[in-house]
């Protein structure tokens, strides 16, 4: 019986609403206080606040190990090897508490001249400067705020992180309007709030790392720094990405205040924080992916990696569709939530939210592709694109603007991800060396990866009745490949016995419980159990065997005499079971 790929959807689904809240939470702060700027300080303070864009955009360089911890651990826990996440996320939150420090202190000592390079001039400068002195104790949250919502997941920690999530929305509204309503503290109480809002939600949802039974857990003492460089390389698209939009930030803010006049910079401003707001939805969709892709591929795990790249397109493209829809329908309210309604802001606004959604959609299609190559480790093609993309997205944007004005801006967006794509199709089908918009084509997989269907079994339990019937086949499947008799019969038994267990102690009456097997023939005979019932760590109960009680936890005793290695993991409130066995005496 074919595995149906129900837990792979299950998985998926879990990951989904908390990658997508992860990144709303690095731009919710930019929303609100986009909306408290423009409604109780003015148009100024607004585009104050957005040329200040860029130093932020910057701060998100330290993405590059962000990313690069979320990948590595992935393929750790795919792999089973607890020990190096340990090392690698230690090692990550002291440099990154360390660098976060430093930036807080330049932001300060160097406030004058970076407004000056930002292109603040007269009454703007005075206003963008007091909103940077209040920000800059909340770099570290920010930092650890991305981290810890794209970690947590691992640690079946999703209750913390909504916690902290709503830690950050309630902190800064309140602080919002309290500094800038009630004690008149103008943009310098606008950037505090961020700052203390960032601050107090990292401290929430970094509890979630301390226990030393979680897959992902903080520790002093083990920290080994080449792990987080090896891992900053996996990072590396998102430091092109990050400098790409640093750099279209600081032209489009300069051309824009240049051509038009700060009323542009303040729509532009509300576009760059609703475009961060609702591309959590493309992005989210394809992070999720990413994080099953990592570990899959720690797995060597062709099928599933195909079948959460399904899940992963079809769910991403119904949200994307659902907001862009919304979007346009409800153009006339939202600009009118911004600017006063028939004002030149607002007429701009309005046209803007009228074009530039459509990029949600196709850019959900760009991100599921360039995450496939990513978890392949194809880094040349995946960084180069995250730069030439914003290239390409500056070059569109001015053109645009100086031929048809505004909306050139706006219409640049959905075309850059055409131009993506495109390149992107261009590469999968120069490496395949056909036209092909088939799965293996388009997701480029090396034929090298995952066991050859000759090697593979897969199936999905849905009784006790299963699993007599598979472990039978198991058996003949292993002796078909050559492993003798004995090994054979080995590799039958572990999958009886611990699925039998599943089912039995596992499969709750009126609940709906999924448990797939999948075995594998070739040096080893590799056996993977994945479930969604509660935990249950086999390989524990393998130390704690009493030789002396020789009828209690047979099961138990029989895996631990059959297997050479025994390797369980929950993760995403998913249990998986591996287990090796030899192949030849």
């Amino acid at each position: 019986m074919k595995n149906k790929s129900t837990i792979v959807r299950e998985m998926y689904l879990k990951l989904l609403p908390m990658q997508i809240i992860g990144i709303i939470v690095n731009s919710i702060n930019a929303l609100i206080d986009g909306l408290v700027t423009t409604r109780v300080l003015g148009a100024k303070a607004m585009s104050a606040v957005g040329l200040y864009g860029p130093v932020l955009t910057i701060i998100g360089v330290l993405g590059v190990f962000t990313v690069g911890i979320q990948v590595s651990t992935g393929q750790f826990i795919g792999a089973c090897k607890k020990k190096d996440i340990e090392r690698l996320f230690s090692t990550g939150v002291i440099f990154l508490a360390t660098v976060g420090v430093i930036i807080s202190v330049l932001l300060f000592v160097f406030n004058d001249p970076i407004a000056s390079i930002l292109g603040a001039k007269g009454d703007i400068k005075p206003l963008l400067k007091s909103y940077s002195n209040g920000y800059m104790i909340g770099v570290i949250g920010q930092i650890f705020s991305g981290l810890c919502i794209q970690l947590l997941p691992y640690n079946n920690k999703t209750k913390l992180a909504y916690a902290g999530i709503a830690t950050l929305v309630v902190v800064n509204i309140s602080l919002d309007f309290l500094f800038a309503m009630v004690f008149k503290m103008g943009t310098f109480g606008m950037g505090l709030a961020t700052a203390l809002s960032y601050l107090l939600s990292s401290f929430v949802m970094f509890m979630g790392f301390v226990e030393a039974d979680n897959t992902v857990h903080f520790s002093f003492g083990k920290t080994k720094l080449s792990m987080l460089f090896k891992a900053a390389v996996l990072g590396l698209p998102s430091l092109s990405f990050t400098l790409g939009i640093a750099l279209k930030s600081f032209v489009l803010n300069r051309t824009v205040m240049k051509e038009v006049g700060y009323e542009m910079v303040a729509v532009m401003n509300v576009q760059n924080n609703l475009c961060a707001f609702l591309g959590a939805i493309p992005v989210g969709a394809a992070t999720a992916y990413l994080t099953l892709a990592n570990m899959f591929y720690g797995e060597d795990d062709k099928h599933s990696l195909k079948a959460a790249m399904k899940y992963a397109m079809r769910y991403g493209l119904l949200l994307s569709v659902s907001v862009v829809l919304v979007l346009m329908g409800g153009s006339s309210i939202i600009a009118s939530i911004y600017f006063k309604q028939g004002s030149n802001s607002w007429s701009i606004c309005r046209g803007m939210l009228l074009i530039f959604p459509c990029f949600l959609i196709l850019n959900t299609v760009y991100n599921m592709m360039s995450n496939t190559y990513h978890a392949q480790g194809r880094m040349k093609i995946v960084t180069a694109m995250s730069g030439i993309t914003q290239i390409t997205a500056v070059v569109l944007a001015v053109v645009g603007l100086k031929t048809i004005g505004p909306n050139g801006i706006w219409l640049a967006y959905p075309l850059n991800e055409v131009v993506g794509i495109a390149i992107l199709l261009a590469i999968a089908f120069h490496h395949a060396k056909k036209v092909s918009f088939d799965h293996d084509t388009i997701m480029m997989v090396d034929e090298d990866f995952g066991a050859a269907e000759e090697d593979l079994m897969e199936f999905r339990v849905r009784s006790m009745r299963d699993v007599v019937n598979i472990s039978d086949k198991i058996y003949k499947f292993c002796r078909s490949k050559g492993i003798n008799k004995r090994y054979s019969q080995y590799s039958s038994l572990c999958v009886e016995e611990m699925a039998s267990n599943t089912v039995k102690h596992g499969f709750v009456e009126g609940e709906k419980h999924h448990l797939d097997i999948r075995v594998v023939a070739r040096d080893y005979v590799t056996i993977r159990l994945r479930d969604d019932c509660q935990e249950f760590d086999p390989s524990k109960r393998i130390e704690q065997l009493n030789d002396d009680d020789l009828i209690s936890n047979i099961g138990i005793r029989i895996i631990s005499k059959a297997a050479e290695k025994v390797m369980y993991q929950n993760t995403i409130g998913i249990n998986t079971l591996v287990m090796k066995i030899k192949a030849d005496g």
